[in-house]
């Protein structure tokens, strides 16, 4: 199946993305440097739909998405934090603001 949803998880040194398709399940799982990331998104669909938790550094994160060619939502932390199944961390953090970004 194809990545129509990916989620994004900001930090300072490595970017968190999980990949996921219409069902919700993930298809890939990657950590990236910033430089890398936008280098890995430049080869996506355009059509999959980028998610980022809200925070100081997704507008300027989105605003480069969307120069991509991508749609862009932001996602509250709080929402976010409501959908992730099991322990904190970076990729279940990507994949509950995929499938917050997802249902809405």
């Amino acid at each position: 199946m194809k990545v129509t949803t990916i989620g994004i998880d900001i930090a300072k040194a490595k970017m968190h993305l999980v990949g996921c398709d219409e069902n919700g399940e993930a298809k890939f799982r990657k950590a990236l440097k910033a430089e890398e990331m936008m280098a890995f998104l430049a080869r996506q669909p355009r059509e999959a739909l980028l998610a980022m938790e809200a925070c100081g550094g997704s507008s300027h994160w989105a605003r480069k998405c969307m120069a991509l060619g991508f749609r862009v939502r932001l996602v509250s932390p709080e929402r976010a934090a409501k959908r992730r199944d099991g322990q904190k961390n970076d990729y279940n953090d990507c994949l509950a603001i995929a499938e917050e970004a997802r249902r809405g």
